[in-house]
């Protein structure tokens, strides 16, 4: 009985850092679900730091003063664009005039990456944005994670009812 508790002790023990894990992994991800409204002219960025073959997904519509720019950069475009935003530069999934737009990106390469909506006109624009930066190595530790979780509640269960069997085994014999 001693032997048992101690492999349903490791067994919890070991769960427990892999929810830690996976909970940790999660933090990673940059969600955004909100509505903002942007001065003319003026902008509105969300970035988080992705891997090439990371994706990017925004869905957005303009609710109130007409059209808006959308476009998905790396920082260093970002900060060059800020500072001169006539320059021709690397700028991917430009939407320009718009009232609406639902993509999905593959990031190129590591970087910090930047969803911008851009306002160019005078007035000032309301837009509700629902976006997700996904790591592809997020989505693979999950499914690690989870197999690994399915694994330890299996094992649990057999030395369960092994503990079960092996104590009815005992009864029996004890009553011959």
């Amino acid at each position: 009985m001693k032997n048992y508790t101690k492999k349903g002790l490791l067994t919890f023990l070991a769960a427990s850092l892999l929810l830690l894990s996976l909970t940790t992994c999660a933090v990673n991800a940059k969600t955004v679900d909100e509505t903002v409204t942007i001065p003319g002219p003026g902008y509105a960025t969300w970035w988080a730091s992705l891997d090439e073959g990371d994706t990017i997904t925004a869905e957005f519509t303009v609710t109130a003063g007409g059209t808006i720019n959308f476009f998905i950069c790396t920082e260093t475009v970002f900060n060059d664009w800020k500072d001169d935003a006539s320059t021709s530069m690397t700028r991917y999934e430009i939407h320009n005039n718009v009232v609406s737009g639902d993509l999905e990106f593959e990031v190129p390469s590591d970087a910090t990456w930047h969803i911008v909506l851009y306002n160019s006109a005078l007035s000032s624009k309301t837009v509700d944005i629902k976006a997700e930066m996904t790591t592809a190595g997020e989505e693979a530790l999950v499914t690690i994670m989870a197999i690994l979780i399915l694994v330890i509640i299996v094992v649990a269960i057999y030395l369960g009812i092994k503990k079960v069997r092996a104590r009815g085994v005992e009864e029996e014999l004890a009553s011959e």
